[in-house]
């Protein structure tokens, strides 16, 4: 049977144009959580929330989550997700034709390699059944595994469109594939690809989440996945009604395997090394920073250990790429000692940021400072400018070391403003290359030599990441970039000016608090906020 693409195809175009389905009733609704205005107003008012499309990772770790992780789906026929820098700009989440056939192909995939056998089939229907049409049996599957697809309980006219399906198991003596039929719907219905919050009570334009709508909103920012079993099961108890139950649920989530890797998936984004996987150097030098990753947001720990550490994670190779001591076997903590480097800004994953032309670009690694860790923009050129940014400053002379090169751009009155900015901070680490391999001169050119001297602001001079490192650690501006970072994470969106007591809350908490990345986490999920949304 060939599903109704056209009208699902409706369904994703009107989804994406217009970021929203459904609408909140007027019931009064449970209140049990969230009667602090006081503290609702401290950290800005509720968010603004559109409906999202599951990114491709998402939608691979959810089919994970109900099929088994062996199951192969390969998501790359989907269209690629815009990063800006995430994964899951609702703006950049244009439908298409394509979209829509390449989420058929993985429906109709997953369909067909669960049910191919028996103890596949088991993993998603609870029963054996008796006959090709066992109708109670089905019911069953039906109602399981319609809940862990769609995120909330079926109603009944999601039921009893399902349920008739049976037909299918009794016209083809197959009752797999009347399970196929239920598969391939469930995984082309709005509410599996789309992130949908209806809500269960309004208050003028506040929209209360259901527990299972939490439930959701927990789990794909904790874990970058639908909500398992057990959260679900919290979310029909009415324990994610409660402060308690929402606090031991967040807990349990934080311990658990999918949330270090999406807190690894978000920091890569964040810091520009997410693509880092195309050599099995880069492959190493992501698994370097995966391991500060993991350190730094430790329960407990201060953040800033992100900047300051004073060892990293190597093999053999790495330590002779960084021209450190080798560990005694495989990966291991190594000491950077003497050695010019501290934290984040001397590891390769951090310094590939910064390649352009094949080098390091001082321009761009600046700018990534600016940007990603202080959260001050950088214009892009003007019209008028000339000269081609896709291509190294050639300079006056031919030949001339890269600082006479760069130096032209502060010598022109229409480019000065931007990079008197950002080039000092980046001539300020171009003693790594663009592999984070420390250098004494530049590329190819031992008669310019790099004395790794740069400025942040005027009047904070720097040698190399050791004398950036704590400049960057003790601006506030850092632990407040982070926290908008991740509110934009959160939310999927571009972030406004609605959004700047919520970013200043959440930073006083973090810093208030050991400045944690546990304590940021659960500032902003367990706040009362984090229950409602503002209607669009």
């Amino acid at each position: 049977m060939n599903l109704p693409r056209a009208i699902f195809a409706g369904l994703v175009l009107t989804l994406g144009c217009t970021g929203r389905i459904g609408d909140a009733g007027n019931g009064a609704g449970s209140n049990k959580t969230g009667e602090t205005p006081e503290g609702v107003s401290a950290a800005g008012p509720p968010t603004r929330v559109a409906v999202r499309r599951l990114s491709r990772t998402e939608l691979e770790r959810s089919l994970h989550r109900l099929f088994g992780a062996d199951l192969p789906v390969e998501t790359s026929v989907l269209p690629a997700d815009t990063l800006t820098p995430f994964d899951n700009d609702i703006l950049e989440q244009s439908p298409s034709m394509l979209l829509v056939e390449s989420l058929e192909t993985i429906a109709r995939s997953a369909a067909t390699w669960i049910t191919a056998t028996p103890e596949r089939m088991a993993r998603v229907v609870p029963c054996k059944p008796a006959a090709p049409d066992d109708a109670a049996c089905f019911a069953q599957f039906v109602e399981q595994f319609g809940q862990r697809a769609l995120r909330r309980p079926l109603e009944a006219e999601d039921r009893s469109g399902l349920v008739d399906l049976v037909s299918y198991g009794k016209s083809t003596g197959d009752f797999g594939e009347a399970v196929r039929m239920v598969v391939r719907v469930l995984l082309l219905h709005p509410e599996f690809i789309y992130r949908v919050e209806v809500g269960v009570s309004k208050e003028g334009k506040t929209i209360r989440l259901s527990p299972y709508e939490l439930a959701s909103r927990l789990s794909f920012l904790l874990q970058g996945t639908t909500p398992d079993d057990a959260l679900l099961a919290s979310a029909k108890s009415g324990a994610l009604e409660t402060d308690d139950g929402v606090q031991k649920a967040v807990t349990a989530l934080l311990a658990s395997p999918e949330a270090r890797e999406q807190t690894r998936r978000f920091h890569a984004f964040w810091l520009g090394y997410a693509a880092l996987e195309s050599t099995p150097l880069h492959k190493k030098l992501r698994a370097e920073t995966d391991a500060l990753v993991d350190r730094a947001t430790e329960p407990g720990r201060d953040f800033h250990y992100l900047l300051l550490a004073d060892e990293t994670y190597v093999d053999g190779e790495l330590a002779g790429h960084y021209g450190l001591p080798p560990p005694a076997g495989a990966f291991a903590w190594v000491k950077y000692g003497s050695a010019p480097r501290v934290g984040i800004l001397s590891q390769g994953a951090f310094a590939a940021a910064g390649a352009k032309f094949g080098d390091t670009s001082p321009t761009r690694r600046g700018k990534f400072i600016r940007e990603r860790l202080l959260c001050e923009p950088i214009a892009l050129p003007p019209p008028d400018v000339t000269v081609d940014v896709d291509q190294p400053p050639v300079g006056k002379t031919p030949g001339a070391c890269k600082t006479a090169r760069y130096a032209e751009h502060r010598s022109n009155a229409v480019c000065a403003g931007c990079h008197s900015r950002v080039d000092p901070i980046g001539f300020g680490l171009e003693n790594f290359d663009k592999d984070g391999k420390y250098r004494t001169h530049d590329d190819d050119h031992p008669e310019c030599p790099i004395d790794g001297v740069g400025e942040l602001n005027k009047g904070q001079s720097f040698t190399g990441a050791k004398g950036l490192a704590p400049l960057l650690a003790s601006s506030p501006q850092f632990v407040a970039c982070f926290s908008e970072h991740f509110v934009r994470f959160a939310v999927g969106r571009s972030l406004d000016n609605t959004d700047g007591v919520r970013i200043e809350w959440l930073a006083r908490e973090m810093s208030s608090k050991g400045s944690s990345f546990e304590a940021l986490v659960r500032a902003y999920v367990t706040h009362p906020n984090f229950r409602v949304r503002e209607e669009e």
